[in-house]
Protein backbone atom coordinates (compact mmCIF):
# COMPACT_ATOMS: atom_id res chain seq x y z
CA UNK A 1 0.00 0.00 0.00
CA UNK A 2 1.83 2.97 -1.53
CA UNK A 3 1.90 6.48 0.48
CA UNK A 4 -0.66 8.29 -1.39
CA UNK A 5 -1.57 12.57 -1.35
CA UNK A 6 -4.55 11.31 0.33
CA UNK A 7 -2.84 9.30 3.22
CA UNK A 8 -0.73 12.60 3.97
CA UNK A 9 -3.48 14.66 4.42
CA UNK A 10 -4.96 12.80 7.24
CA UNK A 11 -1.70 12.22 9.06
CA UNK A 12 -0.39 14.85 11.84
CA UNK A 13 2.23 16.17 9.55
CA UNK A 14 -0.57 17.83 7.34
CA UNK A 15 -3.09 18.66 9.99
CA UNK A 16 -3.11 22.46 9.30
CA UNK A 17 -2.73 22.13 5.77
CA UNK A 18 -6.29 22.78 3.38
CA UNK A 19 -6.52 21.38 0.10
CA UNK A 20 -7.36 24.23 -2.33
CA UNK A 21 -7.39 22.45 -5.76
CA UNK A 22 -7.53 18.95 -7.45
CA UNK A 23 -9.09 16.95 -4.88
CA UNK A 24 -10.16 14.41 -6.59
CA UNK A 25 -6.38 13.91 -7.26
CA UNK A 26 -5.41 12.82 -3.76
CA UNK A 27 -5.02 9.58 -4.53
CA UNK A 28 -2.11 9.87 -6.33
CA UNK A 29 0.99 8.04 -5.11
CA UNK A 30 4.02 10.21 -3.57
CA UNK A 31 7.57 8.20 -4.26
CA UNK A 32 9.60 11.48 -3.04
CA UNK A 33 9.40 14.51 -1.77
CA UNK A 34 11.31 17.72 -1.88
CA UNK A 35 11.47 22.00 -1.93
CA UNK A 36 11.40 23.63 -5.30
CA UNK A 37 11.74 27.13 -5.44
CA UNK A 38 14.00 27.91 -8.00
CA UNK A 39 13.00 28.84 -11.65
CA UNK A 40 13.16 25.61 -14.05
CA UNK A 41 12.22 25.19 -17.96
CA UNK A 42 10.99 21.85 -19.97
CA UNK A 43 14.63 20.87 -20.38
CA UNK A 44 14.27 19.63 -17.11
CA UNK A 45 12.10 16.88 -18.07
CA UNK A 46 14.74 15.11 -20.14
CA UNK A 47 17.41 15.57 -17.16
CA UNK A 48 17.29 11.67 -15.39
CA UNK A 49 16.55 12.38 -11.59
CA UNK A 50 15.37 15.72 -11.66
CA UNK A 51 11.93 15.32 -12.06
CA UNK A 52 10.71 12.09 -11.75
CA UNK A 53 6.69 10.15 -11.60
CA UNK A 54 5.77 10.66 -8.41
CA UNK A 55 7.38 13.60 -6.52
CA UNK A 56 6.12 15.52 -3.68
CA UNK A 57 6.92 18.69 -4.44
CA UNK A 58 6.93 21.99 -1.44
CA UNK A 59 7.25 25.41 -2.73
CA UNK A 60 6.65 29.12 -1.77
CA UNK A 61 6.40 30.01 -5.17
CA UNK A 62 8.99 32.67 -4.89
CA UNK A 63 10.17 32.61 -7.96
CA UNK A 64 6.76 33.26 -9.52
CA UNK A 65 5.03 35.38 -6.99
CA UNK A 66 4.28 38.13 -9.01
CA UNK A 67 3.25 36.59 -12.56
CA UNK A 68 0.45 34.18 -13.06
CA UNK A 69 1.65 33.24 -16.12
CA UNK A 70 4.93 31.73 -14.89
CA UNK A 71 2.86 30.39 -12.25
CA UNK A 72 0.77 28.36 -14.55
CA UNK A 73 3.67 26.65 -16.56
CA UNK A 74 5.55 25.73 -13.65
CA UNK A 75 2.50 24.09 -13.03
CA UNK A 76 2.21 22.57 -16.21
CA UNK A 77 5.71 21.19 -15.95
CA UNK A 78 5.02 19.45 -12.69
CA UNK A 79 1.95 18.14 -14.14
CA UNK A 80 3.79 16.76 -17.46
CA UNK A 81 6.36 15.25 -14.55
CA UNK A 82 3.57 13.09 -13.38
CA UNK A 83 4.46 14.57 -10.04
CA UNK A 84 1.84 13.57 -7.02
CA UNK A 85 1.36 17.15 -5.93
CA UNK A 86 2.28 20.85 -4.91
CA UNK A 87 2.12 22.05 -1.14
CA UNK A 88 2.37 25.89 -1.02
CA UNK A 89 3.63 27.19 1.98
CA UNK A 90 1.17 30.48 2.57
CA UNK A 91 4.08 32.71 3.16
CA UNK A 92 3.49 35.16 -0.08
CA UNK A 93 -0.15 34.63 -0.55
CA UNK A 94 -3.14 33.08 0.65
CA UNK A 95 -4.99 32.21 -2.13
CA UNK A 96 -3.89 31.09 -5.73
CA UNK A 97 -5.44 32.41 -8.97
CA UNK A 98 -8.69 31.24 -9.91
CA UNK A 99 -7.28 30.02 -13.45
CA UNK A 100 -4.77 28.05 -11.52
CA UNK A 101 -7.29 26.15 -9.50
CA UNK A 102 -9.51 25.55 -12.46
CA UNK A 103 -5.99 24.21 -13.78
CA UNK A 104 -5.92 21.73 -11.35
CA UNK A 105 -8.88 20.84 -11.10
CA UNK A 106 -9.40 19.80 -14.65
CA UNK A 107 -6.31 17.54 -14.18
CA UNK A 108 -7.06 16.23 -10.53
CA UNK A 109 -4.33 17.51 -9.73
CA UNK A 110 -3.67 18.14 -6.15
CA UNK A 111 -2.34 21.48 -4.84
CA UNK A 112 -2.36 21.99 -1.24
CA UNK A 113 -1.82 25.15 1.15
CA UNK A 114 0.23 25.23 4.77
CA UNK A 115 0.52 27.42 7.53
CA UNK A 116 4.04 29.74 6.44
CA UNK A 117 5.15 28.57 10.52
CA UNK A 118 5.46 25.45 9.89
CA UNK A 119 8.93 24.27 8.99
CA UNK A 120 9.00 22.42 5.54
CA UNK A 121 12.56 20.15 6.62
CA UNK A 122 10.52 18.75 9.16
CA UNK A 123 7.33 17.94 6.75
CA UNK A 124 10.09 16.74 3.85
CA UNK A 125 11.48 14.18 7.00
CA UNK A 126 8.14 13.15 7.84
CA UNK A 127 6.89 12.49 4.71
CA UNK A 128 9.93 10.38 3.94
CA UNK A 129 10.26 8.14 7.17
CA UNK A 130 6.14 7.03 5.83
CA UNK A 131 7.91 6.48 2.16
CA UNK A 132 10.15 4.11 4.20
CA UNK A 133 7.98 2.48 6.78
CA UNK A 134 5.67 1.87 4.01
CA UNK A 135 8.72 0.24 2.13
CA UNK A 136 9.30 -1.57 4.29
CA UNK A 137 6.21 -2.90 5.38
CA UNK A 138 5.42 -4.23 1.91
CA UNK A 139 9.00 -6.27 2.22
CA UNK A 140 7.70 -7.41 5.61
CA UNK A 141 3.99 -8.04 3.91
CA UNK A 142 6.16 -10.22 0.88
CA UNK A 143 8.24 -12.35 3.55
CA UNK A 144 4.78 -12.82 5.34
CA UNK A 145 3.15 -14.43 2.56
CA UNK A 146 5.81 -16.53 1.70
CA UNK A 147 5.59 -17.70 5.25
CA UNK A 148 2.52 -18.45 5.28
CA UNK A 149 2.27 -20.51 2.15
CA UNK A 150 4.68 -23.01 3.87
CA UNK A 151 3.41 -26.77 4.80
CA UNK A 152 2.78 -27.90 8.05
CA UNK A 153 5.25 -30.31 8.38
CA UNK A 154 8.24 -26.82 7.34
CA UNK A 155 8.88 -25.79 11.20
CA UNK A 156 12.36 -25.35 10.47
CA UNK A 157 11.95 -23.14 7.33
CA UNK A 158 8.78 -21.47 9.20
CA UNK A 159 11.34 -20.56 12.10
CA UNK A 160 13.96 -19.12 10.07
CA UNK A 161 12.34 -17.43 7.83
CA UNK A 162 10.55 -15.63 11.13
CA UNK A 163 13.76 -14.70 12.46
CA UNK A 164 14.80 -13.00 9.00
CA UNK A 165 11.92 -10.71 9.62
CA UNK A 166 12.92 -9.84 13.75
CA UNK A 167 15.87 -11.57 15.21
CA UNK A 168 14.36 -11.16 18.89
CA UNK A 169 10.87 -13.20 17.77
CA UNK A 170 10.71 -15.73 21.15
CA UNK A 171 9.84 -19.29 21.77
CA UNK A 172 5.72 -19.24 21.58
CA UNK A 173 3.62 -16.98 19.23
CA UNK A 174 0.33 -15.56 18.85
CA UNK A 175 -0.96 -13.64 16.38
CA UNK A 176 -4.03 -10.88 16.19
CA UNK A 177 -5.64 -10.05 12.85
CA UNK A 178 -7.51 -7.01 13.20
CA UNK A 179 -10.07 -5.93 10.70
CA UNK A 180 -12.80 -2.75 10.24
CA UNK A 181 -9.41 0.01 10.45
CA UNK A 182 -9.65 2.63 7.80
CA UNK A 183 -6.12 1.97 6.48
CA UNK A 184 -6.54 5.13 4.94
CA UNK A 185 -5.95 7.19 7.49
CA UNK A 186 -2.36 6.91 7.84
CA UNK A 187 -1.94 7.65 11.52
CA UNK A 188 -3.96 4.49 12.33
CA UNK A 189 -1.31 2.16 11.16
CA UNK A 190 1.40 4.40 13.07
CA UNK A 191 0.27 4.33 16.16
CA UNK A 192 -0.22 0.95 16.38
CA UNK A 193 2.97 0.30 15.02
CA UNK A 194 4.20 2.97 17.60
CA UNK A 195 3.04 1.21 20.73
CA UNK A 196 3.42 -2.31 19.67
CA UNK A 197 6.46 -2.12 17.53
CA UNK A 198 8.02 -0.62 20.46
CA UNK A 199 8.41 -4.37 22.63
CA UNK A 200 11.27 -5.73 20.72
CA UNK A 201 9.76 -9.21 20.56
CA UNK A 202 6.53 -8.34 18.97
CA UNK A 203 5.40 -7.16 15.31
CA UNK A 204 2.40 -4.43 14.22
CA UNK A 205 2.39 -4.45 10.13
CA UNK A 206 -0.19 -4.43 7.44
CA UNK A 207 -1.18 -7.67 5.95
CA UNK A 208 -3.13 -8.40 3.31
CA UNK A 209 -5.08 -5.09 3.58
CA UNK A 210 -5.48 -5.45 6.67
CA UNK A 211 -3.26 -5.38 10.62
CA UNK A 212 -1.73 -7.92 11.80
CA UNK A 213 -0.34 -8.31 15.53
CA UNK A 214 2.56 -10.69 15.92
CA UNK A 215 3.27 -10.99 19.50
CA UNK A 216 5.95 -13.92 21.05
CA UNK A 217 6.85 -15.14 24.37
CA UNK A 218 9.81 -16.74 26.36
CA UNK A 219 7.24 -19.00 27.60
CA UNK A 220 3.66 -20.15 26.82
CA UNK A 221 2.46 -19.14 30.62
CA UNK A 222 -1.79 -18.37 29.99
CA UNK A 223 -2.06 -15.93 32.21
CA UNK A 224 1.03 -14.02 31.27
CA UNK A 225 -0.52 -13.68 27.69
CA UNK A 226 -3.51 -12.71 28.33
CA UNK A 227 -2.19 -9.65 30.25
CA UNK A 228 -0.20 -9.03 27.46
CA UNK A 229 -3.56 -9.22 24.87
CA UNK A 230 -4.83 -7.12 27.16
CA UNK A 231 -1.97 -4.18 26.15
CA UNK A 232 -2.62 -4.45 22.81
CA UNK A 233 -6.50 -4.37 22.51
CA UNK A 234 -6.25 -0.93 24.73
CA UNK A 235 -3.65 0.06 21.98
CA UNK A 236 -6.47 -0.92 19.40
CA UNK A 237 -9.65 0.57 20.85
CA UNK A 238 -7.60 4.24 20.74
CA UNK A 239 -7.95 4.23 17.55
CA UNK A 240 -10.95 1.90 16.85
CA UNK A 241 -14.07 2.32 19.63
CA UNK A 242 -15.68 -0.73 17.35
CA UNK A 243 -13.04 -3.28 15.66
CA UNK A 244 -12.93 -7.07 14.73
CA UNK A 245 -9.99 -9.10 15.47
CA UNK A 246 -9.55 -12.78 15.20
CA UNK A 247 -7.10 -14.33 18.04
CA UNK A 248 -4.79 -17.26 17.64
CA UNK A 249 -3.79 -20.45 19.58
CA UNK A 250 -0.22 -20.44 21.03
CA UNK A 251 2.43 -21.82 18.80
CA UNK A 252 5.75 -23.06 18.64
CA UNK A 253 7.64 -19.89 16.14
CA UNK A 254 8.24 -22.82 13.77
CA UNK A 255 4.64 -22.69 13.44
CA UNK A 256 3.95 -19.26 13.09
CA UNK A 257 2.10 -19.67 9.93
CA UNK A 258 -0.87 -22.17 11.27
CA UNK A 259 -0.83 -19.13 13.77
CA UNK A 260 -1.43 -16.21 11.63
CA UNK A 261 -3.93 -18.55 9.44
CA UNK A 262 -5.61 -18.92 12.66
CA UNK A 263 -6.03 -15.31 13.51
CA UNK A 264 -7.25 -14.48 9.77
CA UNK A 265 -9.94 -16.82 10.12
CA UNK A 266 -11.34 -16.39 13.36
CA UNK A 267 -11.46 -12.85 12.17
CA UNK A 268 -13.82 -13.71 9.32
CA UNK A 269 -16.34 -14.24 12.29
CA UNK A 270 -18.21 -10.87 13.72
CA UNK A 271 -17.99 -10.63 17.34
CA UNK A 272 -21.15 -11.10 19.60
CA UNK A 273 -22.72 -7.59 20.15
CA UNK A 274 -20.90 -7.30 23.46
CA UNK A 275 -17.63 -8.32 22.37
CA UNK A 276 -14.47 -7.39 19.61
CA UNK A 277 -12.77 -10.50 19.24
CA UNK A 278 -12.97 -14.29 18.75
CA UNK A 279 -10.61 -16.90 19.69
CA UNK A 280 -9.87 -19.52 17.18
CA UNK A 281 -10.03 -21.86 19.90
CA UNK A 282 -13.75 -21.42 20.51
CA UNK A 283 -15.01 -21.02 16.62
CA UNK A 284 -16.23 -25.08 16.43
CA UNK A 285 -16.90 -26.21 13.17
CA UNK A 286 -15.60 -22.61 11.59
CA UNK A 287 -12.62 -23.64 11.68
CA UNK A 288 -12.67 -26.03 8.69
CA UNK A 289 -15.91 -24.42 7.02
CA UNK A 290 -14.52 -20.97 6.83
CA UNK A 291 -11.08 -22.03 4.41
CA UNK A 292 -13.51 -23.81 2.32
CA UNK A 293 -16.37 -21.42 2.17
CA UNK A 294 -15.54 -20.39 -1.94
CA UNK A 295 -15.67 -24.50 -2.35
CA UNK A 296 -18.44 -24.79 -5.06
CA UNK A 297 -19.45 -28.28 -3.71
CA UNK A 298 -19.83 -26.26 -0.17
CA UNK A 299 -22.06 -23.73 -1.92
CA UNK A 300 -24.00 -26.38 -3.62
CA UNK A 301 -24.77 -27.74 -0.20
CA UNK A 302 -26.15 -24.77 1.25
CA UNK A 303 -28.50 -24.06 -1.46
CA UNK A 304 -29.65 -27.49 -0.90
CA UNK A 305 -30.44 -26.67 2.53
CA UNK A 306 -31.07 -23.21 2.77
CA UNK A 307 -32.80 -22.11 -0.65
CA UNK A 308 -35.82 -24.14 0.13
CA UNK A 309 -36.63 -22.55 3.77
CA UNK A 310 -36.01 -19.35 2.43
CA UNK A 311 -38.12 -19.74 -0.62
CA UNK A 312 -41.14 -21.64 2.37
CA UNK A 313 -40.84 -18.33 4.33
CA UNK A 314 -41.09 -15.64 1.52
CA UNK A 315 -43.91 -17.78 0.01
CA UNK A 316 -46.01 -18.53 3.17
CA UNK A 317 -44.32 -15.52 5.04
CA UNK A 318 -43.47 -17.63 7.81
CA UNK A 319 -40.04 -17.23 10.18
CA UNK A 320 -38.54 -20.66 9.68
CA UNK A 321 -35.34 -19.63 8.92
CA UNK A 322 -34.81 -17.54 11.89
CA UNK A 323 -36.20 -20.28 14.13
CA UNK A 324 -33.24 -22.35 12.63
CA UNK A 325 -30.92 -20.22 13.48
CA UNK A 326 -31.42 -19.34 16.84
CA UNK A 327 -32.05 -23.37 17.15
CA UNK A 328 -28.48 -23.79 16.04
CA UNK A 329 -27.53 -20.59 18.21
CA UNK A 330 -28.42 -22.44 21.46
CA UNK A 331 -26.65 -25.97 20.26
CA UNK A 332 -30.10 -27.54 19.67
CA UNK A 333 -31.62 -26.86 23.04
CA UNK A 334 -35.53 -26.12 22.21
CA UNK A 335 -36.45 -25.11 25.83
CA UNK A 336 -33.43 -22.42 24.91
CA UNK A 337 -34.69 -21.38 21.88
CA UNK A 338 -38.40 -21.05 22.78
CA UNK A 339 -36.32 -18.76 25.69
CA UNK A 340 -35.10 -16.46 22.95
CA UNK A 341 -37.79 -16.48 20.54
CA UNK A 342 -40.35 -15.68 23.07
CA UNK A 343 -42.41 -18.78 21.75
CA UNK A 344 -43.91 -22.19 23.06
CA UNK A 345 -41.35 -25.00 23.12
CA UNK A 346 -44.14 -27.31 20.98
CA UNK A 347 -44.00 -24.13 17.95
CA UNK A 348 -39.73 -24.61 17.75
CA UNK A 349 -40.63 -28.07 17.68
CA UNK A 350 -43.65 -27.41 15.38
CA UNK A 351 -41.37 -25.10 12.78
CA UNK A 352 -38.07 -27.55 13.21
CA UNK A 353 -40.51 -30.60 12.25
CA UNK A 354 -41.83 -28.77 9.34
CA UNK A 355 -38.13 -27.56 7.74
CA UNK A 356 -37.46 -31.40 8.42
CA UNK A 357 -41.02 -32.04 5.98
CA UNK A 358 -40.05 -28.86 3.46
CA UNK A 359 -36.31 -30.99 3.23
CA UNK A 360 -36.92 -34.57 2.71
CA UNK A 361 -35.40 -35.96 6.32
CA UNK A 362 -38.33 -37.59 8.20
CA UNK A 363 -37.24 -40.18 9.71
CA UNK A 364 -34.04 -39.04 9.58
CA UNK A 365 -33.39 -37.26 12.53
CA UNK A 366 -29.60 -37.47 13.03
CA UNK A 367 -28.89 -36.62 9.45
CA UNK A 368 -31.08 -33.62 9.47
CA UNK A 369 -29.85 -31.49 12.70
CA UNK A 370 -26.21 -32.56 11.61
CA UNK A 371 -26.78 -31.01 8.12
CA UNK A 372 -28.75 -28.43 9.12
CA UNK A 373 -26.48 -26.96 11.68
CA UNK A 374 -23.77 -27.25 9.26
CA UNK A 375 -25.85 -25.08 6.64
CA UNK A 376 -26.97 -22.45 9.40
CA UNK A 377 -23.36 -21.81 9.99
CA UNK A 378 -22.33 -21.72 6.53
CA UNK A 379 -25.10 -19.03 5.74
CA UNK A 380 -23.58 -16.74 8.21
CA UNK A 381 -20.48 -17.09 6.80
CA UNK A 382 -21.68 -16.21 3.25
CA UNK A 383 -23.75 -13.55 4.80
CA UNK A 384 -20.68 -12.34 6.73
CA UNK A 385 -22.19 -12.09 10.24
CA UNK A 386 -21.71 -14.45 13.48
CA UNK A 387 -23.99 -13.94 16.36
CA UNK A 388 -27.08 -12.48 15.35
CA UNK A 389 -30.31 -13.87 15.80
CA UNK A 390 -31.64 -12.61 12.50
CA UNK A 391 -31.04 -13.59 9.00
Amino acid sequence: MAVTVRQIMKSEIMGKARIVAGESGLDRVIRRVSFIDSPFTAEVLNEPGILMPGDFFISSFFVVKDNPDQMMEMLKLLLASESSGLCVISKLFSELPQVLIRFADEHNYPIVFINQDYPYGDMIRDILMLIVQDKEGMLIEMKLNDIVGLGKDEDKKVEEKMLKINNHFAKYVVAVYCRSFDLEDITTLVFLKNRINVIKEWLCVKFRDNILIILTFGRSDQDNINTKLKYVFNQLKQVSKRYMAGISTVGDLGKANRVIMEAMIASELKPRHDQDTVCYRDIGSYKFLLPLKDQPELLEFHDEIILPILEYDEKYKQNLMKTAVCFVDNDGDFSKTAEKMYLHENSVRYRLNKIMEILNFQDKNMAFYEQLFIAVKLHRILKGFEGDQTV
